[in-house]
């Protein structure tokens, strides 16, 4: 059996969150899909972890620095895991 996908979640917005964690949740359970979503509320909690990820979420404006920026160092230490940026913000969306 394959190894589950692992997954990483970075958002501030508790709301935002919890609310993008549903939805892993809810297609988890509909296509019985392994796989493990870790969540983080800063991006020194990311940076910080020592885990690896298959994908992604990162939001673009944190508290303790901005996601494109963050995404950036990870491609300098040669990090390529997809990412897909979670924004409100329509200024972002191209350069995301």
């Amino acid at each position: 059996m394959k190894d589950a996908m692992r997954i990483a979640v970075i958002e501030d917005d508790e709301k935002a969150r919890r609310e993008l964690l549903g939805f892993f949740d809810k297609y988890r359970e509909e296509y019985k899909q392994p796989f493990e979503v870790s969540a983080f509320e800063t991006a020194v909690s990311f940076t910080v972890s020592e885990d690896s990820y298959d994908i992604i979420f990162m939001d673009i404006m944190l508290p303790d620095g901005n996601g494109m920026e963050i995404v950036k160092k990870l491609r300098e230490r040669k990090i390529n895991t997809p990412v897909i940026f979670v924004t409100n913000m329509v200024q972002y969306a191209i350069k995301g």
